[in-house]
């Protein structure tokens, strides 16, 4: 998406831009001397997919609270081409930062976010860039077997084994841009585990919809990664397109059978409700946690009401009802 298509307050800022390049030059051989230490991760990794809208972002707040995994927050995503040397400034200016005097005394994540984005030092990333780094998408967020073969996947297992080592936990990551390519990313990393997250279709699309007006200013402009089908979509209303991209992006992942053991499906609406509860038995299968005490017993609200015009909304139900989701 063009960043002049955006609405003011999601714009990128030009100076961070060019600081992050900069850095890049000057980090980006260290870390890959660095990584040249490792080979591949050791232990499982756990990719959160689905579509956008869906409730990712908590669950990836929720799960990266519970202190089991190594994740890109904030102040690793400012390091997206040196995660390892990004999680030890994290490590000096927070972890071991005992009397609170760099960046502040508390330590919680909040569950808060803006359209996918967070506030605060260690609240969980998105982590985008990282990935494009090795992975070149097609406008429809596929990869061509050119790029495939392209691509240097050595370097990307030992930058994520090196960014590992630095807690020794488990990677948790969003990777909902492979969500038509996972059986590409489970090649990649074959100990990784998928956790699929499904909302009730029309909350979903219509959170699509809101999210379009606010970050365009426009219904019509497209949100998110594109299917690779997406020219189908050019003769469809905005309400149609919604709708459709949730139906696109589930069939898509429900598709991948050889993967059926390694992807958990996770209901947004039964999370909110009891995120403990839902989550204790897909961490004890892929073997994280036994008791689950790492996990806090909290709840949250899913935000399932109806936001837009009761005509519209009449509408997502009817047609996500022909399309039989």
């Amino acid at each position: 998406m063009k960043n002049s298509e955006r609405s003011n307050q999601y714009k990128r800022n030009d100076n961070l831009e060019r600081t992050l390049k900069e850095l890049e030059e000057l980090l980006g051989p260290v870390e890959g001397a660095v990584s040249e230490r490792f080979d591949e991760p050791s232990l499982p990794q756990v990719f959160i997919i689905g579509c956008a809208r869906s409730g990712t972002t908590l669950l990836f707040q929720y799960l990266a609270s519970s202190g089991l995994f190594s994740y890109p927050s904030n102040i690793i995503s400012r390091f997206y081409y040196a995660p390892y040397i990004g999680a030890k400034i994290q490590s000096l200016l927070y972890d071991l930062d005992d009397k609170g005097e760099l960046l502040g005394a508390t330590k919680d994540i909040a569950y808060h976010s803006d359209l996918g984005k967070t506030k605060g030092p260690v609240q969980p990333h998105e982590f985008w860039y990282f990935w494009n780094r090795f992975v070149q998408f097609e406008e429809n967020q596929v990869i061509s077997q050119t790029n495939k073969e392209k691509m240097d996947i050595a370097h990307l297992r030992r930058e994520v084994a090196a960014f590992e080592s630095v807690k020794n936990r488990p990677i948790l990551m969003k990777a909902m841009n492979f969500n038509w390519e996972l059986d590409f990313l489970a090649s990649i990393f074959p100990n990784a585990y998928f956790i699929h997250v499904k909302r009730e279709v029309v909350f979903n699309a219509q959170s699509l919809l809101l999210s379009r007006e606010k970050y365009f200013d426009d219904r019509n402009k497209w949100y998110s990664f594109r299917p690779p089908e997406f020219e189908k979509y050019d003769q469809m209303s905005a309400l149609e397109q919604v709708v459709s991209q949730v139906k696109d992006v589930h069939q898509a992942i429900d598709s991948c059978d050889e993967l059926s053991h390694r992807i958990f499906e996770v209901k947004y609406e039964q999370f909110c409700l009891n995120p403990k509860n839902v989550l204790l038995p897909i961490l004890s299968r892929i073997g994280l946690t036994q008791n689950g005490s790492e996990l806090t017993d909290t709840s949250f609200i899913s935000g399932n009401e109806v936001k837009i015009s009761e005509l519209d909304f009449s509408q997502l139900k009817r047609i996500s009802q022909d399309l039989q989701i």
